[in-house]
């Protein structure tokens, strides 16, 4: 009757009286959590350290092993579970893994502030119990949750829509570590985790505090179960049935149908079939300690192979030869001399020291540099040692500047010089047989004439070429 009347009114003032009190019961229910919120999660408070305990917890423990798994110490190598066949890599990096964990964490701490708010008093009405009732209490929380977890683990696996829509993200960490424990998709973070952990809470009756307890343990052993180390690295391994080699065989793709329990017990997996023993799948600990000393073996044997060996004693200088026993110093490194010393003749049958192709150059350029540093000669020499003298200057540097060309004048220069027109190889060509002939000897110059005649027949063709 009222909504008919209030519809036959003209002005419809009943709706913003509707929307108005709406609003404002909205922002009285919404400072009330607030209040709630800000009153329930003071620090030092049951409910702030049940919100703040697990990722605290989870992040300290999965840091710890994660400095052992960067560690190359073979103490810390032979206690980590190692698989016979290791099987495929990762697909999904570090990163990304961190990444889903940090969102986990988000989802969880909103529903446990969800759940205090919807049962403000569950801490306060609760009675503390004694340390007798709250152990049982604790233990009776754990077979709770591995009946959920492995109930729920198991349907994920079975249904392959669920399995493909959901829990296949978790299983993309072929091989496990310590902070991809909780890397799984949002849906199956709550509903197998958080809400596993709420219920075996109000299913046992365990106090807040017991229960910040159970929730820390919990998500210690969920860490160290994908930290894949062993006793004593990882000290709850040998406590439970359920370690981390028992929880590595399921997510090999050998064992993923297997071991469906987590994270206490293994009983649900043997009632129902499903166990597979990890004995035979990893290498014992005597195995893995005689690979690892085999390994720091070979390394100590390849490191001794490429480490440099001592530098040797560095050898006495040879003294120096006495001045009976030195060679005649060469024109161009004497200087203005005598007619008499100007061309130094070998004795009869003496024998020529074998030059080198090798060698032959750099013996022309040391008496080319000493060549440039000897003052003009005097009208003492020889016509025929000054020609000698100004040929080997001038074929070398037409060398040089060979040599340079390309970084200084360009190839073209360089070409021209090895072909004679320039002035520095057309003045030398007449004096140099006697410079090559004291180098080399008679035979020697004749192999050089013909090398240099076709390397000046190719210049020639190049420098052909470049023109046109």
């Amino acid at each position: 009757v009222l909504l008919v009347r209030a519809c036959c009114q003209v002005d419809h003032s009943w709706q913003k009286s509707i929307v108005s009190h709406a609003m404002e019961v909205l922002r009285e229910q919404v400072s009330g959590m607030m209040g709630t919120i800000a009153e329930k999660l003071k620090p030092g408070t049951d409910e702030f350290w049940m919100c703040l305990t697990p990722p605290l917890v989870y992040w300290l423990v999965a840091i710890y092993f994660d400095i052992l798994d960067h560690s190359k110490n073979p103490y810390v190598i032979k206690h980590r579970v190692t698989r016979r066949d290791r099987g495929r890599e990762n697909p999904v990096g570090r990163w990304a893994v961190i990444q889903r964990v940090i969102l986990q964490h988000v989802l969880q701490t909103i529903v446990g502030v969800a759940v205090m708010l919807a049962d403000p008093d569950h801490c306060s009405a609760l009675a503390p119990k004694s340390w007798l009732q709250s152990g049982v209490q604790f233990v009776i929380a754990m077979f709770i949750m591995d009946a959920w977890q492995y109930w729920i683990h198991r349907a994920v696996h079975v249904n392959t829509w669920l399995y493909k829509h959901i829990h296949s993200v978790h299983h993309q960490l072929l091989i496990t570590y310590a902070y991809g424990a909780l890397y799984n998709n949002p849906i199956e973070a709550i509903l197998l985790d958080t809400c596993g952990a709420g219920v075996a809470m109000y299913v046992s009756g365990m106090t807040c505090k017991m229960a910040t307890a159970f929730f820390a343990f919990s998500t210690i052993k969920t860490v160290v179960d994908h930290s894949n180390y062993r006793f004593p690295l990882n000290p709850l391994h040998d406590l439970f049935p359920n370690s981390a080699a028992y929880h590595d065989v399921h997510h090999d793709i050998r064992g993923i149908k297997k071991n469906f329990s987590q994270p206490f017990f293994t009983f649900w997996d043997v009632l129902c079939g499903t166990y597979l023993d990890p004995t035979d799948f990893h290498l014992s600990q005597a195995e893995l300690d005689a690979k690892v000393d085999a390994d720091v073996s070979k390394a100590a044997a390849k490191a001794a192979i490429t480490s440099p060996k001592a530098s040797p004693a560095p050898k006495k200088a040879a003294p120096s030869p006495s001045p009976a026993k030195q060679r005649p110093t060469s024109p161009a490194k004497a200087g203005p001399q005598s007619p008499k010393m100007a061309s130094p003749k070998p004795a009869a049958g003496a024998t020529t020291s074998a030059v080198t192709p090798k060698t032959a150059p750099k013996t022309a350029r040391k008496s080319a540099a000493a060549v440039r540093d000897v003052p003009p000669p005097s009208t003492g020499v020889t016509t025929r040692s000054r020609a000698a003298v100004s040929g080997q200057a001038q074929l070398t540097s037409c060398e040089l500047e060979h040599s340079s060309g390309y970084q200084q004048q360009g190839w073209v220069a360089s070409a021209r010089c090895l072909m004679g027109e320039t002035p520095v190889l057309a003045h030398a060509q007449a004096s140099t047989a006697g410079v090559w002939e004291g180098v080399l000897g008679r035979g020697g110059t004749q192999v050089c004439s013909r090398l240099c005649m076709n390397m000046q027949q190719g210049v020639h063709a190049v420098h052909g070429f470049w023109q046109s």
